[in-house]
């Protein structure tokens, strides 16, 4: 929890000031130049001065550049522990990423205490990061929730294990293999979180014809695909049913 305590001119000593009334603490209207302390450590408040138009509690900055998952960023922000600045990033993170924020360091951009995935950071949303002594900790603000994607088109022939045309991929290089007749599994370590995956495949062409898909675990997920007969209407596993259908995977975080 961060602590802020004002010195005005002619005091001796530091007053904590109440959440409901921390900006109107940071204004610094009459230009004195109080001092403030946030966390122990003390600053002049015109260092301080927050740009907060909506209420969220952070530094307006600005990304100027990005260069292999290094932002570059501008603002009235100064370093310290429990600020907040408040981000609109402009190119989606491939892996770990840093930013520095007015020359204060290049610092490591944390989710939940660990270094950042690929797609962590969408670009075009807004990202609220709050310095926490070592890194900047990852919070979204904007856009729709968090999630990983992979779209591909499948298709399976034979005894052959299924192959995948794929169009998004923010999850990983899924395997594909063969388990017997009609059943198929995809296969990534960790990758299908609990209560947080979903899954949808599409029937094949034909009409009676079915494919189901499913989470077995948070390393594989099944397909299974079955023709129905025509005169007795019972369906059994048959290869050769996938070609070029959708699969759409999105696991939430």
């Amino acid at each position: 929890m961060t602590t802020v305590q004002i010195k005005r001119p002619g005091a001796t000593t530091y007053s904590t000031v109440p959440k409901k009334d921390f900006f109107a603490a940071l204004e610094d209207s009459d230009g004195a130049n109080d001092t403030i302390m946030i966390n122990g450590s003390q600053y002049a408040l015109s260092t301080v001065i927050v740009d907060d138009p909506d209420g969220t509690g952070a530094v307006e900055c600005a990304i100027t550049s990005t260069v292999a998952d290094t932002y570059i960023a501008s603002g009235n922000y100064t370093l310290a522990s429990g600020l907040c600045a408040k981000v609109k990033v402009n190119v989606s993170n491939t892996g770990p990423a840093t930013i520095n924020i007015n020359g204060t360091g290049v610092i490591a951009i944390q989710l939940n205490g660990a270094a950042l995935a690929a797609k962590d950071i969408h670009a075009g949303e807004i990202y609220l990061l709050t310095y926490d002594g070592t890194a900047f900790q990852l919070r979204q603000t904007s856009g729709t929730a968090r999630k990983k994607v992979y779209k591909a088109l499948l298709t399976q022939v034979g005894t052959a294990a299924p192959t995948a045309i794929v169009a998004e991929n923010q999850i990983g290089a899924i395997v594909w293999s063969r388990a017997g007749v009609g059943s198929y599994a995809g296969t990534l370590a960790g990758a299908f979180t609990a209560n947080k995956t979903y899954l949808h495949v599409d029937d094949p062409a034909i009409v009676g014809d079915t494919a189901v898909i499913g989470r077995t675990s948070a390393d594989a997920i099944f397909i299974n695909t079955s023709d129905e007969d025509n005169v007795s209407g019972i369906a059994t596993p048959a290869d050769s049913l996938l070609t070029n259908t959708q699969l759409l995977i999105e696991v939430y975080y």
